[in-house]
């Protein structure tokens, strides 16, 4: 659903809800106002609709699995260290899933 479909969609389920003055403050809890400022409006009031009850838990290690993927796909044996440094993770974390791949 893009933003046009979206809107068209709180037009007509929420008519009583004018989609064109709601602002960060309208929004109920401060998550919800972080993730309008961080990902817009459309994303938070989207949330609102889909997923109201559920409760999200965002990892801080949530790239690891695609860093690992993208350091075994790149990794050319000598590069750990740029690999390091270009996906912010620490040369143990690199050699981890090197090491890790080998013994699969």
């Amino acid at each position: 659903m893009n933003q046009l479909e979206l809107f068209e969609h709180i037009k007509n389920k929420y008519d009583w809800l004018d989609i064109d003055t709601i602002t960060i403050d309208d929004l109920p809890n401060e998550e919800m106002k972080i993730i309008a400022q961080e990902c817009g409006i459309d994303v938070a009031l989207k949330l609102m609709m889909k997923c109201s009850g559920l409760y999200f838990n965002i990892p801080v290690n949530g790239f690891n699995s695609l860093k690992a993927k993208y350091i075994l796909k790149n990794f050319d044996g000598q590069n750990s260290r740029r690999l390091a440094l270009q996906l912010e993770v620490s040369l143990g974390f690199v050699l981890k899933v090197i090491r890790d791949s080998y013994y699969e």
